[in-house]
């Protein structure tokens, strides 16, 4: 579209997604997205591709849009959406600072002069003098180009409304309150002659207006607004979020890299010293060898030059005497000789390359690990227009993620866990691995058992001592606390069967585990009478350790979703401690007269805190910054004992110390 130079267009929302450019005679799909005609028309002829098709998909949201008109040709379809007529008087707020529209379709620029209301088009003197003219446009309204004002509110006043979409030369009249929507006579003639109720628009404003409520409309198209602009923000969070997990990643990587190479030079260093070992050992042996050979050779060289001399100089009595005596040291050389070459060793020593590096050199093994893609919903704040209309719909059903502190906990089930052997089954600590199976520790029997989605045991490993808390690390990796012998266990879950790693020694009587980074896990328990957490590396070693209060309590802990918080349980003191995880300081106590003995800790997706008051028999839901949310006391288990989250965050199953211990009970948010 032509414009007069020096002038910009900076009216939002007024250009075309295809062209990029002001709307020319502006067509609205059913979906709501709005096209130039001209665009639409191209748009159609090339994305037509069978004779046939009825439908097309949106060139924006790619919505799958019906044809008003089928049975036109296809280089017709386009006429036959109708037009978005606030668009277009938006783009006639344009017109005012254009050129002539009808020379600009004879590539000519002229300034316009005029302004049509009903054309709603510039025109120049020239132009104007037809305009005026023919009997079909003099009579038309025009006004002057400088009186009017650059915006819609004035320009919607110019005219005598919008016209019909599908008749553009009539005038809107009618309103069908059978299909509830505006029409011309023509319309009404055509479509709605035998509608009942049909009401004329000029008689029945104000009922109109009162039964439409256009505030109630434009409240919700700017809640809806709202609403998309929070989707917004939140995506640019997640694409923000992908990058950091991107660059995390690749730190990982650089830093298994690096744990690596300083593997292979301890090996390296390993190998080297135990290979001079060998060399210096097997140096001084062959010296050795040498020597007493060299010895020897010097004694049987002395004989040989003796009895040779006696032989040549000496008498007959004297040299039956030198070879008398010769001949027993003869043998006592041949002996000596024998002695040396059977216990002589050639030493050597090659390099038997292990199986794990031959795994690698071998193209066994192709990668460091895999990637796995998690999805989870995106959490967002429901605004009033996507709230239910009622009290009996649920949340869930409503197409956005509602605040989980917002929402109520009820229970969903309980379900018996189907083990073998005993039926003495007390489940101290709970986690979620992938796939929907949950790791159960088993106090009483000793055991780390697997169950699926259907809470049947898929495997179990027996351990030395009992079990307390347990996490997941990464992948199948999961790490078990045995405050009796001061050990976590690192365990994973490999063909259907549990692997033991390894053990790692703790400083003091370990109880709770969470799990940081591939580096760091943290930890809690007590020292004597001191509740104390720690952070330890992956390989046992403690990096420092923080005292909670003087308590000899049971304690488990629990990091938040970003890794900036620590929650500290104290059983004793009836309390959930919170620190920083970064500098260690106390950020709040949460204390409430109606948690006894708190001991399970979980955290949903949105990083709200979920604590099991092992005595009170409830659930404490709070915030990050410790405010209450909810207290969970009905259908909660006598004596609960662990919690755990789903991999989405939104459902939790609760174990109990009670004579229900077989059972969990599952809580959902409602």
């Amino acid at each position: 579209m032509a414009y007069a130079p020096g002038i910009s267009n900076n009216t939002e929302g007024s250009t075309c997604p295809i062209c990029l450019d002001m709307f020319v005679v502006p067509r609205q799909l059913s979906c709501m997205h709005t096209f130039c005609q001209c665009c639409l028309q191209s748009y159609l002829i090339d994305h037509v591709s069978e004779e046939g098709d009825t439908t097309i998909l949106c060139p924006v949201s790619r919505t799958v849009v019906d044809i008003p008109r089928k049975e036109q040709p296809v280089e017709e379809w386009a006429l036959s959406f109708p037009i978005n007529e606030v668009l277009k008087l938006a783009s006639s707020n344009s017109l005012v600072e254009k050129l002539c529209n009808s020379c600009t379709y004879e590539h000519k620029s002229e300034p316009a002069v005029q302004f049509c209301v009903e054309c709603k088009e510039g025109l120049c003197e020239t132009c104007l003098k037809f305009h005026q003219k023919l009997s079909a446009t003099k009579d038309h309204k025009t006004i002057n180009i400088n009186e009017i004002s650059n915006n819609l509110e004035n320009l919607l006043k110019l005219g005598n409304g919008f016209g019909c979409p599908k008749h553009a030369s009539k005038e809107i009249e009618f309103f069908c309150k059978t299909h509830d929507i505006v029409c011309c006579a023509t319309c009404l003639f055509n479509d709605h002659r035998e509608c009942k109720h049909v009401l004329d628009l000029h008689n029945n404003t104000e009922s109109l207006l009162r039964d439409i409520n256009t505030d109630e409309i434009l409240r919700k198209l700017k809640l809806i607004e709202d609403s998309l602009k929070q989707f917004v923000a939140q995506k640019k969070t997640d694409m923000s979020d992908l990058s950091a997990k991107v660059n995390d990643l690749e730190a990982k990587i650089q830093r298994i890299r690096r744990n690596i190479n300083e593997k292979l030079d301890e090996m390296e260093k390993a190998v080297k010293i135990e290979a001079n070992r060998l060399y210096k050992e097997g140096m001084i042996q062959h010296q050795d060898e040498i020597q007493q050979c060299q010895s020897l050779m010097s004694a049987v060289r002395n004989s040989h030059t003796f009895l040779e001399a006696v032989s040549r100089h000496g008498s007959d009595n004297q040299l039956i005497l030198a070879s008398s005596k010769t001949k027993t040291q003869l043998a006592f050389y041949v002996d000596h000789v024998r002695d040396i070459f059977n216990q002589a060793e050639s030493i050597s020593f090659n390099l038997e390359i292990s199986s794990h590096v031959n795994a690698i050199l071998s193209n066994d093994i192709t990668c460091i690990g895999r990637i796995i893609p998690s999805k989870v919903s995106t959490s967002l704040p429901l605004v009033g227009y996507f709230l239910p209309s009622n009290g009996s719909q649920s949340l869930s059903n409503v197409g956005v993620d509602v605040p989980l502190k917002d929402m109520k906990v009820e229970l969903s089930k309980v379900v018996d866990v189907n083990l073998p052997g005993s039926t003495t089954a007390a489940f101290t600590g709970i986690a979620h691995l992938s796939g929907d199976r949950i790791v159960l520790a088993c106090w009483h029997q000793k055991k780390c058992f697997v169950i699926d989605a259907s809470y049947n045991c898929i495997t179990s490993c027996s351990l030395s001592s009992n079990p307390r808390d347990v996490c997941v690390l990464e992948d199948d990796k999961m790490a078990v606390t045995m405050p009796c012998i001061n050990t976590i266990g690192i365990l994973s879950v490999k063909d259907g069967s549990i692997l033991i790693n390894k053990f790692l020694k703790t400083t003091y009587c370990c109880w709770g585990a969470d799990f940081i980074d591939t580096d760091r896990y943290v930890i809690s328990g007590r020292d004597g009478n001191t509740t104390c957490w720690s952070i330890l590396t992956s390989e046992g070693n403690e990096k420092f350790r923080h005292n909670v209060c003087s308590s000899s309590s049971f304690s488990y802990i629990k990091v938040n979703n970003t890794k900036t918080r620590v929650f500290v349980t104290v059983t004793e003191n009836h309390a959930v401690h919170c620190f920083s995880l970064e500098d260690r300081s106390e950020l709040f106590v949460y204390k409430p007269g109606n948690l006894r003995r708190p001991i399970g800790i979980a955290l949903d997706r949105d990083g709200n805190v979920y604590v099991v008051g092992h005595n009170s028999d409830n659930v404490h839901k709070l915030s990050q910054e410790g405010r209450p949310l909810q207290i969970i006391s009905s259908d909660v288990p006598k004596n609960p004992l662990g919690i755990s989250f789903n991999n989405k965050g939104d459902r939790f199953i609760v174990s109990n110390e009670s004579s229900q211990r077989r059972k969990l009970h599952v809580f959902q948010h409602k």
